[in-house]
């Protein structure tokens, strides 16, 4: 006789499937069926639809999205050129909401692979039911296929939230060679650099948690100087990856960033020191958490 079926993997391999093909469907396919725009003054979507413009035109953008309100400020633009390159396929808005759908498609099968990781210590069979059941949860979730159908900048953050905390995994658990190390660094911290140019929330906390997590791995490799030395290229990698918002940062007096400090310093329309730095700190480490909440629950 063969050998008998595993219902258990069987079920973790339908499943798996499901999430993809669903979330093939509500990300990628829907887009070209129905494309809901933002509400509000200045949407992201009609903003953005500016910045591709100009962009088409050979003007490229210094400074993102504007996320101070009275205070003035933006966030860094690499939004924007995430979003460019699929607009050479037309003008029609679905091109410019495809970043957000193919970065909410891709964070499926990243968040099974995510979870997969984090249940080394789980029987295999229970590991793979579990993780294909966390991506099939996710793929299902209205709120998620629903804000990426429109052109709203802080829907790639899951997908680049998995990315940051696997990279950042893989630097603290890997045994490859130098180079592998060297490589994933880059790349922490070019993914540092695109969060950062998302939401206001995540320009103020990322780099926080970037650098909390970078003494943390200097600490636990401290009798190793050149892995000690490896954090130094994702901190590298970033600024390169805002070269744009940095030049403009130099050429401007740095304004941007006294707009940003203004916004985090000044007080409440009230005046009560309860709308002070620290005040300001813990709402956008909430905002962050609430981001989270909008779309696992």
């Amino acid at each position: 006789m063969g050998k008998s079926i595993n219902k258990v993997r069987v079920t973790a391999l339908i499943l798996g499937i499901l999430a993809i093909a669903f979330a093939f469907f509500t990300r990628i396919v829907s887009i070209f069926e129905y494309v809901t725009f933002d509400i509000g003054p200045d949407p992201d979507q009609i903003s953005g639809g500016y910045f591709w413009m100009d962009m088409w035109k050979g003007n490229f953008p210094q400074l993102g999205l504007a996320g101070g309100g009275r205070y003035g400020f933006a966030i860094p633009p690499l939004y924007i050129y995430l979003g460019f390159p699929l607009t050479i396929f037309g003008t029609a808005p679905e091109f410019q909401v495809l970043t957000n759908g193919l970065f909410s498609f891709l964070s499926i099968p990243l968040l099974i692979y995510f979870v997969y990781q984090l249940l080394e210590n789980v029987e295999q069979d229970k590991r793979l039911l579990l993780s294909s059941l966390a991506g099939f949860r996710y793929s299902t979730i209205y709120a998620d296929y629903f804000i990426n159908n429109f052109s709203w900048a802080p829907s790639p953050i899951p997908f680049f939230l998995l990315v940051f905390a696997l990279l950042y995994r893989f630097q603290m658990e890997t045994s490859k060679p130098l180079l592998y190390q060297t490589i994933a660094w880059i790349f922490f911290g070019i993914t540092v650099a695109i969060l950062v140019s998302l939401h206001t929330t995540t320009m103020l906390i990322i780099p926080v948690t970037c650098v909390i997590a970078c003494l943390w791995f200097v600490y636990r490799n401290r009798k190793n100087t050149r892995k000690c030395l490896l954090p130094f290229l994702s901190i590298l990698s970033a600024n390169l990856a805002l070269f744009m918002y940095w030049h403009s940062e130099i050429v401007r007096n740095f304004a941007n960033t006294r707009g940003i400090v203004r916004a985090i310093t000044a007080k409440g329309a009230s005046g009560e020191p309860s709308s002070n730095l620290f005040t300001r700190l813990f709402k956008a480490i909430w905002e962050t958490v609430y981001l989270g909440n909008q779309v696992f629950f």
